[in-house]
Protein backbone atom coordinates (compact mmCIF):
# COMPACT_ATOMS: atom_id res chain seq x y z
CA UNK A 1 0.00 0.00 0.00
CA UNK A 2 1.39 3.39 -0.96
CA UNK A 3 0.53 6.50 0.97
CA UNK A 4 -0.36 9.43 -1.26
CA UNK A 5 0.80 12.70 0.25
CA UNK A 6 -1.07 15.75 -1.08
CA UNK A 7 1.19 18.31 -2.73
CA UNK A 8 4.28 16.14 -2.24
CA UNK A 9 5.52 17.10 -5.68
CA UNK A 10 5.47 20.79 -4.72
CA UNK A 11 7.22 20.05 -1.44
CA UNK A 12 9.97 18.35 -3.46
CA UNK A 13 10.04 21.28 -5.89
CA UNK A 14 10.35 23.70 -2.96
CA UNK A 15 13.19 21.64 -1.44
CA UNK A 16 15.00 21.71 -4.79
CA UNK A 17 14.44 25.46 -5.00
CA UNK A 18 15.92 25.96 -1.54
CA UNK A 19 18.92 23.80 -2.47
CA UNK A 20 19.44 25.91 -5.59
CA UNK A 21 19.11 29.13 -3.59
CA UNK A 22 21.65 27.92 -1.03
CA UNK A 23 23.90 26.88 -3.89
CA UNK A 24 23.68 30.34 -5.44
CA UNK A 25 24.33 32.11 -2.13
CA UNK A 26 27.28 29.80 -1.35
CA UNK A 27 28.77 30.49 -4.73
CA UNK A 28 28.57 34.26 -4.36
CA UNK A 29 29.42 34.82 -0.70
CA UNK A 30 33.17 34.75 -1.39
CA UNK A 31 32.77 37.85 -3.56
CA UNK A 32 31.15 39.71 -0.68
CA UNK A 33 34.03 38.81 1.60
CA UNK A 34 36.82 39.41 -0.92
CA UNK A 35 38.44 42.37 0.82
CA UNK A 36 38.24 40.71 4.24
CA UNK A 37 39.76 37.50 2.91
CA UNK A 38 42.50 39.37 1.07
CA UNK A 39 43.37 41.28 4.21
CA UNK A 40 43.26 38.25 6.54
CA UNK A 41 45.31 35.99 4.26
CA UNK A 42 47.50 38.82 2.91
CA UNK A 43 46.85 37.90 -0.73
CA UNK A 44 46.92 40.03 -3.86
CA UNK A 45 44.22 40.48 -6.47
CA UNK A 46 45.94 37.93 -8.72
CA UNK A 47 46.02 35.36 -5.92
CA UNK A 48 42.36 36.04 -5.17
CA UNK A 49 41.61 35.48 -8.87
CA UNK A 50 43.30 32.08 -8.63
CA UNK A 51 40.88 31.16 -5.81
CA UNK A 52 37.96 32.00 -8.09
CA UNK A 53 39.56 30.12 -11.00
CA UNK A 54 40.01 26.96 -8.92
CA UNK A 55 36.31 27.05 -8.07
CA UNK A 56 35.27 27.66 -11.68
CA UNK A 57 37.49 24.89 -13.06
CA UNK A 58 36.05 22.38 -10.58
CA UNK A 59 32.53 23.62 -11.26
CA UNK A 60 33.03 23.14 -15.00
CA UNK A 61 34.45 19.64 -14.58
CA UNK A 62 31.68 18.63 -12.18
CA UNK A 63 28.99 20.04 -14.48
CA UNK A 64 30.21 17.65 -17.14
CA UNK A 65 30.23 14.63 -14.81
CA UNK A 66 27.44 15.23 -12.28
CA UNK A 67 24.71 13.96 -14.58
CA UNK A 68 26.35 10.55 -14.63
CA UNK A 69 26.45 10.54 -10.82
CA UNK A 70 22.74 11.40 -10.71
CA UNK A 71 21.99 8.60 -13.18
CA UNK A 72 24.12 6.11 -11.22
CA UNK A 73 23.00 6.91 -7.66
CA UNK A 74 19.53 8.25 -8.31
CA UNK A 75 18.13 11.69 -7.58
CA UNK A 76 17.71 11.36 -3.81
CA UNK A 77 21.10 9.85 -2.96
CA UNK A 78 23.07 12.04 -5.33
CA UNK A 79 21.41 15.25 -4.10
CA UNK A 80 22.19 14.22 -0.53
CA UNK A 81 25.78 13.51 -1.57
CA UNK A 82 26.22 16.84 -3.35
CA UNK A 83 24.63 18.87 -0.56
CA UNK A 84 26.74 17.11 2.08
CA UNK A 85 29.85 17.59 -0.08
CA UNK A 86 29.38 21.32 -0.53
CA UNK A 87 28.35 21.80 3.10
CA UNK A 88 31.57 20.20 4.37
CA UNK A 89 33.70 22.03 1.80
CA UNK A 90 32.06 25.34 2.68
CA UNK A 91 32.51 24.78 6.43
CA UNK A 92 36.16 23.86 5.98
CA UNK A 93 36.73 26.94 3.81
CA UNK A 94 36.07 29.05 6.89
CA UNK A 95 39.05 27.38 8.58
CA UNK A 96 41.50 27.91 5.69
CA UNK A 97 44.65 29.77 6.71
CA UNK A 98 46.64 29.86 3.47
CA UNK A 99 46.14 30.47 -0.21
CA UNK A 100 46.72 26.79 -1.03
CA UNK A 101 44.14 25.64 1.50
CA UNK A 102 41.48 28.02 0.32
CA UNK A 103 42.16 27.17 -3.35
CA UNK A 104 41.85 23.45 -2.61
CA UNK A 105 38.69 23.88 -0.59
CA UNK A 106 37.08 26.14 -3.19
CA UNK A 107 37.93 23.47 -5.77
CA UNK A 108 36.13 20.91 -3.59
CA UNK A 109 33.19 23.31 -3.22
CA UNK A 110 32.95 23.67 -6.99
CA UNK A 111 32.79 19.90 -7.37
CA UNK A 112 29.88 19.69 -4.94
CA UNK A 113 27.86 22.69 -6.05
CA UNK A 114 27.71 21.75 -9.71
CA UNK A 115 25.75 18.62 -8.90
CA UNK A 116 22.73 20.61 -7.81
CA UNK A 117 21.58 21.41 -11.33
CA UNK A 118 21.57 17.82 -12.53
CA UNK A 119 18.60 17.31 -10.25
CA UNK A 120 16.47 19.82 -12.08
CA UNK A 121 17.01 17.95 -15.30
CA UNK A 122 15.72 14.88 -13.46
CA UNK A 123 12.66 16.85 -12.32
CA UNK A 124 10.28 14.40 -13.97
CA UNK A 125 11.09 11.96 -11.18
CA UNK A 126 9.39 14.26 -8.69
CA UNK A 127 6.01 13.63 -10.29
CA UNK A 128 5.76 17.08 -11.83
CA UNK A 129 4.07 17.22 -15.20
CA UNK A 130 5.41 19.46 -18.00
CA UNK A 131 3.31 22.47 -16.98
CA UNK A 132 4.48 22.15 -13.38
CA UNK A 133 8.11 21.84 -14.48
CA UNK A 134 7.78 25.04 -16.51
CA UNK A 135 6.31 26.87 -13.51
CA UNK A 136 9.08 25.49 -11.30
CA UNK A 137 11.78 26.62 -13.75
CA UNK A 138 10.22 30.09 -13.80
CA UNK A 139 10.39 30.14 -9.99
CA UNK A 140 14.05 29.12 -10.16
CA UNK A 141 14.80 31.94 -12.59
CA UNK A 142 12.97 34.35 -10.25
CA UNK A 143 15.67 33.80 -7.62
CA UNK A 144 18.16 35.53 -9.94
CA UNK A 145 15.85 38.52 -10.09
CA UNK A 146 15.47 38.58 -6.31
CA UNK A 147 19.17 38.24 -5.56
CA UNK A 148 20.19 40.56 -8.39
CA UNK A 149 17.91 43.31 -7.09
CA UNK A 150 19.03 42.73 -3.53
CA UNK A 151 22.66 43.19 -4.59
CA UNK A 152 21.77 46.32 -6.58
CA UNK A 153 19.82 47.97 -3.74
CA UNK A 154 22.24 46.94 -1.00
CA UNK A 155 25.09 48.53 -2.98
CA UNK A 156 23.18 51.86 -2.96
CA UNK A 157 22.93 51.94 0.84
Amino acid sequence: MTLKVPYLRWFVAFALFMAALLNYVDRNVLGLLATTIQKDLNISNQEYASIINFFLIAYTIANLLSGRVVDKLGVRWSLALFVAWWTVANALTGMARSLGQICGLRFMLGLGEAGCYGHFVAGHQTGLNLDDILVFKAILQFRYYLIGNWRYYSAKI
